[in-house]
C-alpha cells in the first residue's frame, strides 16, 4: 500500500469505465487517485488545500448545525431512513456548503455523485456508463457555473491557484474538473461511512449504549467502524516495475485490486477482528490507504460521522431499529448500507 512503485491503475487496460468516455475521463484525469508521479503528489497537495479551506472547528460547527437542521424534520416521524434521509443528506449538504453552492442544490449534487459511484460495481447495471457520463458533464459544468457567478466561496480560486503552481508536464489545470471529481469522495464515500457507522452502532446495542453513555467514545467508534465496515473496500494499483514480496512477484503493468477491507479483518493486524468494539484501543485502519497516496478526505469523513452520531444521540431518547433485510448494495468496491429504517423518539 505504501510502496513507492505501486502507482495508479492503468485505465487503458479497462474495457469499460472512465477511460472509455470523454466526460468521465475529464473528471478522473483530474483526480489524484488516478495520477502517477511526478504529477500525483503536487495535485494531491492542491486538492488537500482546497478541502482545508475551512478549519476543522468551522467544519465541525457547520456539520453539527446541518445535522440538527435535518433532524428537525425527522424526529417523531413514523419511520425514518437514516442512510438516505440523514447520512447522505448531511454529506451532500456539507459538500454544497464547501463549494459555496446553494444548500438547496445538495440533492442534485448527491444524484450526480451516486451516478458516478455506481461505476464501482463489479457488474454495473445497464445504462450505468451513460448515466455516469451525463453526471460527470453536469457536475463539471455546475462548478464552472458557480465560479462564473462568484458563488464558489473561495474554494475554486484556491484550487485554481494551487494548480497553477504545479510546474510538472501533464499537471492538471482544470479546477472545476478536480472539484467535481472529489464530489464522489466527499458525498458518496463520506455519506456511506457515516451510514455504516450508525448501522454498526444500532445493530450492536451494547456498543450503542456505550456511545450514548460515554460520548467521548464516538471518535474512537468512528475509527472502529472505518475498520469494521468501510464504505470503500479497496482500490486498484499498478506496479511501475516488477515488485518481489516474499515468494510472490507483482508484475509491472498489471492492475492489482488491493482489498483494504480484508486487511482490516486480518487477525494478525487486529485481535478479534470480526467484533465491532468501540472501546478497542485506537488503531489506524487500512481503509484510507497510507503514505503519499492516503485519502485526502479522511478528516472530512470523520468530522461528518462524529457530528452525525453526536447530534443523533443528543436529540433522541430512543432509536428503534425496525425489522428489515440489510441491503449493502451491488458487489463492488463500494459497500454502504442502503437503508437504516428506524423510529426516532425525541427528547
Amino acid at each position: 500500500m505504501r510502496h513507492p512503485d505501486f502507482q495508479a491503475q492503468d485505465r487503458s487496460l479497462r474495457k469499460t469505465g472512465p477511460s472509455a468516455d470523454g466526460a468521465l475521463s475529464r473528471l478522473f484525469d483530474n483526480h489524484p487517485v488516478f495520477m502517477n508521479e511526478p504529477v500525483h503528489r503536487p495535485t494531491h497537495q492542491a486538492a488537500f488545500r482546497a478541502l482545508a479551506i475551512h478549519s476543522p472547528d468551522a467544519l465541525l460547527s457547520h456539520c453539527t448545525q446541518f445535522a440538527h437542521e435535518i433532524l428537525d424534520t425527522l424526529i417523531e416521524k413514523q419511520e425514518v431512513d437514516l442512510t438516505n434521509d440523514y447520512a447522505f443528506a448531511l454529506s451532500s449538504r456539507t459538500w454544497a456548503w464547501m463549494l459555496g453552492a446553494p444548500l438547496q442544490d445538495a440533492g442534485q449534487l448527491l444524484a450526480w455523485a451516486n451516478a458516478i459511484g455506481a461505476l464501482l460495481a463489479f457488474s454495473p447495471a445497464p445504462g450505468c456508463q451513460e448515466r455516469a457520463s451525463e453526471a460527470a458533464a453536469n457536475s463539471w459544468a455546475y462548478i464552472e457555473g458557480l465560479n462564473a457567478q462568484k458563488n464558489a466561496g473561495g474554494v475554486f480560486d484556491i484550487t485554481s491557484a494551487e494548480l497553477r503552481k504545479i510546474d510538472v508536464e501533464g499537471g492538471p489545470k482544470d479546477a472545476a474538473a478536480l472539484l467535481a471529481s472529489l464530489a464522489f469522495d466527499a458525498i458518496d464515500g463520506a455519506g456511506g461511512m457515516t451510514a455504516n457507522f450508525i448501522y454498526c452502532l444500532l445493530s450492536n446495542p451494547g456498543q450503542f449504549d456505550a456511545a450514548r453513555n460515554t460520548p467521548l467514545l464516538i471518535s474512537n467508534g468512528w475509527q472502529e467502524a472505518a475498520r469494521f465496515a468501510p464504505s470503500l473496500l479497496g482500490l486498484f494499483r499498478c506496479p511501475a516495475q516488477d515488485i518481489p514480496y516474499e515468494d510472490v512477484v507483482f508484475p509491472a503493468g498489471v492492475n492489482i485490486l488491493m482489498l483494504y477491507a480484508a486487511g482490516n479483518r486480518d487477525p494478525d493486524f487486529t485481535p478479534a477482528p470480526n467484533e465491532f468494539n468501540i472501546q478497542r484501543p485506537a488503531s489506524f485502519p487500512l481503509s484510507f490507504g497510507g503514505g503519499p497516496r492516503a485519502c485526502i478526505g479522511r478528516s472530512l469523513a470523520k468530522i461528518q460521522g462524529q457530528a452525525a452520531v453526536q447530534a443523533l444521540l443528543e436529540r433522541t431518547k430512543s432509536i428503534e431499529l425496525l425489522p428489515h433485510q440489510p441491503d449493502w448494495g451491488p458487489t463492488g468496491l463500494m459497500r454502504a448500507i442502503r437503508n437504516i429504517p428506524v423510529k426516532l423518539t425525541g427528547n
